[in-house]
């Protein structure tokens, strides 16, 4: 069905911040997803959200990429098959990719991990959607669009991904998952 390529780069966190962190207009970016002020993964953060990101020396970077094989990608699908599919994918990789993010943090005291969209609910609707607490505040963390990183130009200039979608009923050649720690 698929396969997974990783990444990495490290860049100075001061550097990362200044170049490629733009939290108004990625922000704004994020306020016409469907997910905004519903998943506490995103956007808007609560008050102490925006100041997450300082303190620390270095960030490393990592671009999972999910290639699909040329059967899948050859194949027309209805805009719900699409999804499905897409969606599986994601929820393979982030079971597996997830665990270690988190040994990384464990293992670098005052670091700092950010995932993708969160997904520790699913099947479930994120109970911020019925104005409750998180579910799993320990495991919760934000991505790096709900913090202001422009993850479309973190994955061109520091991995190398160029970001793609799906048309016209086909799915996109790959899937890309841009996620970081951030180290003291």
């Amino acid at each position: 069905m698929f396969t997974t390529t990783r990444i990495e780069a490290e860049i100075d966190s001061a550097t990362y911040v200044a170049k490629y962190r733009d939290t108004q207009r990625v922000q704004g970016y994020c306020a016409q997803c469907g997910n905004f002020g519903k998943v506490w993964g995103c956007p808007p953060l609560p008050a102490d959200g925006d100041d997450c990101v300082s303190g620390f020396n270095r960030v490393n970077l990592y671009g999972i990429k999910v290639a699909f094989d040329n059967e899948m990608l050859q194949h027309t699908y209805t805009t719900d098959e699409s999804r499905k599919i897409v969606e599986q994918a994601l929820d393979e990789v982030w079971a597996e990719w997830l665990p270690k993010l988190y040994a990384m943090e464990a293992a670098h005291p005052g670091s700092r991990v950010f995932t993708g969209r969160c997904r520790l609910c699913r099947p479930l609707e994120c109970s911020r959607a019925n104005g409750k607490s998180c579910r799993h505040p320990d495991k919760m963390r934000h991505s790096l669009e709900a913090v202001g990183f422009d993850v479309v130009k973190t994955a061109r200039d520091l991995l190398g991904i160029e970001l793609q979608w799906g048309r016209d009923g086909h799915l996109p050649p790959y899937l890309t998952l841009v996620t970081a720690i951030f180290l003291p």
